[in-house]
């Protein structure tokens, strides 16, 4: 004989309560409530040939321009998908509307409020430690760090970098613009892509200049309290520092340029 089930409908006897009380409003069990749950957050991905997250320096100095060039176009053409994708993901774990995350530089609050989130930290190797003695160690111990961010977290900050670029470049579209400088071959982000525009003016000769800022200078600014206990985050560091780039953005009179809203269309959706 088969397993037998007792038929909680029929018999009140061993009917849960909160079976008898849907059964005397009519049979039906509220509805379940639904938890939403979040993909894991997908990474950038890079053509195979620049291998890991190019964050050093070291990997754009050994481009030749022509790849530069190509890098750049490549870099272009992700970040308005990033950009997307970030704001959608984080507006959906932070529970708030993708517009609050549009606004700009307002939206840099709650978007490093998320970062802080997803921060994870390894501890470095003793290679890795040796090698930022030779490099750093002029400078004292304070440089050579016993932790360091994790690749995920390093992906997220590139997407956070994009984000901020994208803004900028969105927010002064006469004055800003995607680029990159090949000299003077010294400077630290060579062949990288960078925001170039800033405080523009006539050199000496009467030829108009332009300065660049590579768009992970946001985040490069916070490594230090990253990294560093004794350094405290705050949730306005990011904005802090939108606040102070788009100070920067100066017709050649050295008058600040004041931004204009971009026009979102489907992205203002929820």
């Amino acid at each position: 004989m088969g397993k037998q089930y007792a038929n909680f409908g029929s018999y009140e006897g061993n009917c849960p309560p909160e079976r008898k009380a849907w059964k005397q409003n009519g049979g039906s069990p509220p509805p379940v409530p639904v938890v939403e749950t979040m993909e894991p957050y997908q990474y950038i991905q890079f053509p195979e040939h620049m291998g890991t997250i190019p964050l050093e320096t070291e990997f754009f100095d050994m481009l030749t321009t022509k790849q530069a060039r190509e890098y750049l176009e490549w870099y272009k053409s992700e970040v308005p998908k990033r950009f997307e994708y970030l704001i959608s993901y984080c507006a959906r774990e932070m529970k708030i509307p993708r517009s609050e995350l549009l606004k700009f530089p307002e939206g840099c609050i709650p978007l490093w409020k998320w970062f802080q989130t997803k921060l994870t930290m390894r501890p470095t190797t003793q290679e890795e430690q040796d090698k930022m003695r030779r490099e750093f160690g002029f400078l004292g111990e304070w440089h050579v760090l016993k932790r360091i961010v994790t690749e995920e977290s390093r992906s997220i900050a590139y997407d956070i970098s994009m984000y901020f670029g994208y803004q900028l470049i969105l927010h002064y579209p006469n004055d800003l613009e995607w680029g990159y400088v090949l000299k003077p071959k010294d400077i630290v982000y060579l062949k990288s892509p960078l925001v170039v525009g800033f405080g523009a003016h006539y050199d000496s000769r009467g030829k108009l200049r332009k300065g660049a800022m590579a768009p992970s200078q946001a985040i490069g600014k916070q490594w230090c309290k990253i990294y560093h206990a004794d350094l405290r985050m705050e949730d306005d560091d990011l904005y802090q520092s939108a606040i102070a780039i788009m100070d920067m953005v100066k017709t050649v009179e050295g008058m600040v340029v004041p931004p204009v809203e971009p026009v979102w269309g489907d992205l203002e959706a929820d």
